[in-house]
């Protein structure tokens, strides 16, 4: 059948793309395959319904193949914290475009995540974040202020990284808490993310302390949900009374 012949070359095209890769429109991929477009649906939804590509009414198809990054995994031991280490670790390129930069009092959630008083005095960081310049995630991160004052001096645009910004204060990220949580996309995601309103993202509320267990920054990342995958490894704790 030729809608199988030009899955298969669909798959060769895109072998090893990163994940999510914005595809060929049905009008593109007729023109280059030199095939009809109910021929092209045939394929794309064979595909989809394999879990290889995504068909986003009004989007697109995006491929699904090979994840570029992984947002969160379970084994966390042996992964890295920080977004930027995570892109690097991954070969890709981290980049940042900074919305807001500021000391602002720490409400009651924030000063709850932090275990400070409300009203207490935190820096406040808000960025785009960017892999290999496309658009990723909108990020907030709060630190005490008292933890480093310095922080409101330093440009973190571009590629410059919290966490190494913070070792070199001698604070140094050592575990985190992660939360995980799918909600809907309002005004500020879609004028950041480029979605639409009501459109699926992940919402990442993270926890980071150093070796003694003291909060150092509380963060709240938003991306697309379709730009995330789970890693996960889970264990049997083994019965001893039954060994």
């Amino acid at each position: 059948m030729i809608y199988l012949d030009l899955k298969e070359k669909i798959l060769k095209e895109y072998d090893g793309a990163p994940y999510f890769t914005s595809m060929l429109s049905e009008r593109e991929m007729c023109e280059k395959y030199g095939v009809s477009r109910p021929t092209i649906r045939k394929a794309l939804q064979e595909l989809e319904n394999e879990g290889i590509i995504k068909i986003l009414r009004g989007k697109g198809a995006f491929f699904l193949g090979t994840a570029k990054l992984v947002e969160s995994s379970f084994t966390m031991g042996r992964r890295k914290i920080s977004f930027y280490d995570q892109v690097v670790a991954t070969g890709g390129h981290p980049s940042s475009k900074v919305l807001t930069q500021d000391v602002q009092p720490a409400d009651k959630v924030v000063a709850a995540k932090l275990k400070i008083k409300r009203g207490d005095p935190v820096f406040c960081l808000e960025r785009v974040r960017y892999v290999d310049g496309e658009v990723f995630s909108v990020n907030s991160s709060r630190v005490p202020y008292k933890l480093c004052p310095g922080l409101t001096t330093h440009d973190f645009s571009g590629e410059v990284s919290l966490h190494h910004v913070l070792e070199s204060y001698g604070l140094y990220p050592h575990h985190a808490d992660r939360v995980i949580e799918i909600g809907h996309a309002g005004e500020y995601e879609t004028i950041h993310l480029g979605l639409s309103i009501g459109d699926p993202i992940a919402i990442t509320h993270t926890e980071t302390f150093d070796e003694d267990g003291r909060p150092l920054e509380y963060a709240v990342t938003k991306h697309s949900a379709y730009k995330t995958r789970f890693e996960m490894t889970v264990y049997n704790q083994r019965d001893h009374q039954h060994a």
